[in-house]
């Protein structure tokens, strides 16, 4: 039987992070994925001559001294992925808006951008993104802010600072998530207004997972691909190592998992342990939302968008919204022409990229039912459900940019179901647990009941790259690297 000092279960940004991390320390370790790429939810895909980003561009942090520059240039790779601020956020067009409203990353700016498109809420949105930017202090105004407002969901939130419906539907899309705890939105804001919102250089998502792979193998570690885990050996309360569903099996004192939180306690631990406080817990939370995301490439002749307009929300019109938050017809769309950012995702020709978050319960319209595994689906209804979805949102798309969609070339949607199939996370989600509870902003601690056993990534912390690298680099100095 082949042993290492650590096994990692999963590819994904924090499996590699871990790994990247324990392999430079001297630590023999192994990485096992079922999956033929790295980075799990932050990566790329290709179709014909467009390639496409699948996770949303921008991030924060990235500046030396600041916690995720740092933890890269731990990493070694901090020169060869780069990072460039953005100077406009995104632009939301809406039925019931005359014009675009541009969101500056700028506080005064996007003061006077959204003060233009509602004068009559002036006072209310200075004092609004006034106390977002306060709550990043650890003042006892933050506190009072957080405490008293910033728990509430997000639409609770907003009531109590604007009457105009409209304004609330634009201001809760930059999240678009429906009961959302507001103080995510207030985090968000207050980076906006503080330009601290920036957006990778190099073209290419799967950079990154590469660059960690890459790191991993030459810092002695070892890494598989398609290899999926069966089990988790465990005898008494002690982890022994992994059982592969081929049937191999493999020693290891600690073993790592960068998993879905029911793949872990379900599956590969066979119940066993998941009636355990620490497992209870976790099992408890709801799935995070999932996502459609319709991927289009479009031909070269398509109208050209500005570097600076990259970036977009399409509302659906005020009334319709509240009777459906979470409908394709409804739900706020995310779109990003990621060739406005990076033309080399389609040298000559243009991407365009639109994500709607989808509840769980929406899976009944893909019609399979919420609790449908990948391999029972029902083929046709299954088509014929995405066909449905992706002709929703290219009407949606065509109201807002006309003309646009008369240039597709290529089209590629993803479900739900997509997400469940690649990652083997609960309902497709992509953010792990449920943005809505208070559990969400509280990262777990990454112990197991099983003693060698550890469990990271967007399952214990909240969802995002940094954080999930975080999770991964936390573990390491806590638990892992004392022992060096």
């Amino acid at each position: 039987m082949k042993s290492y000092d650590v096994i990692v279960i999963g590819a994904g940004m924090s499996g590699l992070t871990c790994a990247a991390l324990l392999a430079k320390a001297g630590r023999r370790v192994l990485v096992l994925e079922q999956h033929y790429l790295p980075g799990g939810l932050f990566t790329s895909f290709k179709r014909g001559p467009f390639l496409f980003n699948v996770a949303l561009e921008w991030t924060t942090d990235v500046l030396p001294g600041q916690s995720f520059h740092e933890l890269l240039n731990l990493l070694e790779v901090d020169r060869e992925y780069p990072f460039e601020r953005l100077s406009r956020f995104k632009s939301v067009v809406s039925p019931e808006l005359p014009a675009p409203v541009r969101l500056p990353c700028d506080g005064a700016a996007l003061t006077a951008s959204l003060s233009a498109a509602f004068p009559h809420e002036a006072a209310a949105i200075a004092r609004f993104l006034d106390d977002c930017q306060a709550v990043q202090g650890d003042s006892r105004r933050a506190r009072e802010i957080l405490l008293g407002r910033g728990i509430k969901p997000v639409e609770d939130l907003l009531a109590g600072y604007f009457g105009d419906p409209l304004l609330r539907h634009l201001l809760y899309s930059i999240l678009g998530y429906p009961g959302a705890r507001g103080v995510l939105l207030m985090y968000l804001l207050s980076a906006v207004c503080l330009g601290q919102v920036y957006v990778p250089v190099h073209h290419d998502h799967r950079r990154l997972a590469v660059l960690l792979h890459r790191k991993v193998v030459a810092w002695g570690g070892e890494i598989r691909y398609r290899t999926p885990v069966a089990r988790i050996r465990v005898a008494g309360d002690e982890v022994r190592g992994v059982a592969l569903e081929s049937g191999e099996e493999i020693a290891a004192p600690i073993v790592v998992a960068g998993v879905d939180v029911a793949e872990l306690y379900r599956r590969l631990l066979a119940d066993e342990f998941s009636s355990a406080p620490r497992a209870r817990s976790l099992l408890d939370r709801e799935a995070g939302l999932s996502t459609f995301g319709l991927f289009l490439g479009l031909s070269g002749d398509a109208p050209a968008v500005p570097r600076e307009d990259y970036g977009w929300t399409v509302l659906a019109a005020t009334p319709d919204w509240h009777r459906d938050p979470g409908g394709l017809a409804t739900a706020p769309l995310r779109v990003e022409f990621q060739s406005a950012l990076h033309p080399a995702l389609a040298p000559g020709k243009r991407t365009l990229c639109a994500w709607a978050a989808t509840p769980v319960s929406a899976f009944n319209f893909w019609g399979q039912g919420r609790d449908c595994a990948p391999a029972e689906l029902d083929a046709r209804r299954y088509d014929e459900a995405k066909a449905a979805a992706t002709s929703v949102v290219l009407a949606r798309l065509e109201q807002a940019f006309p003309g646009m969609t008369q240039h597709v070339e290529s089209t590629t949607a993803a479900t739900p179901f997509t997400f469940q199939h690649y990652t083997r996370n609960r309902a497709g989600s992509v953010s792990g647990s449920s943005l809505t509870s208070l559990h969400y902003l509280k990262p777990a601690d990454s112990a197991t009941p099983v003693r060698g056993l550890h469990h990271i990534g967007h399952w214990t912390v909240q969802s995002g790259i940094n954080s999930v690298m975080g999770s991964a680099a936390t573990l390491f100095y806590s638990r892992l690297s004392p022992g060096l």
